[in-house]
């Protein structure tokens, strides 16, 4: 390559460079605040009958983190509020095959401050994914926050989505 070319392309070339690499570290900063948004005390919730459909929405619930956005799609969790001796259900909804990675699972912490898993999904090609679990399992009435992670195997995990849960 002649050096008269190369300097012609090394300006545009490093310019390019310079804005992939600051979409990345916007995206991993959206990411981290996303995280620290979900590790807020829960506040209100998204209120919905025992088919799914929403009654009342918090805008807080359910969102998608950055990384994740337009890959899944997250329903608010059914039905909300919950009791203690019914199942609670939570539709995840993965749009493309490489959307998660390692699985997803859904989290809480119990009365104790313990954050245990309630349901996990392995399977993670496009498709609906129904996770369920019994919100006696927490020990605790009450509002609790739900934390949807790509991370089966993974002790900590990547957010894809939070909301509350209301048990009664």
């Amino acid at each position: 390559m002649s050096e008269r070319l190369v300097r012609k392309i090394r300006l545009p070339l490093l310019t390019c460079l310079l804005v992939l690499a600051s979409a990345c570290d916007s995206s991993i900063d959206q990411q981290d605040a996303f995280f620290e948004e979900a590790a807020q005390v829960p506040s209100g919730f998204t209120e919905t009958n025992d088919r799914g459909s929403i009654v009342s929405v918090d805008e807080d619930d359910w969102r998608t983190a950055p990384f994740y956005r337009g890959r899944v799609r997250v329903s608010p969790v059914f039905p909300n509020p919950g009791t203690q001796t019914g199942p609670i259900n939570l539709t995840v909804a993965i749009l493309f095959s490489d959307a998660v990675q390692r699985g997803l699972v859904v989290r809480a912490r119990r009365s104790d401050g313990v954050l245990i898993t309630l349901d996990t999904v392995q399977r993670t090609q496009p498709g609906n994914y129904v996770l369920t679990f019994n919100a006696a399992t927490l020990g605790r009435t009450g509002l609790v926050r739900l934390f949807i992670l790509d991370s089966i195997g993974n002790a900590s995990g990547d957010i894809i989505s939070y909301g509350d849960l209301m048990i009664r």
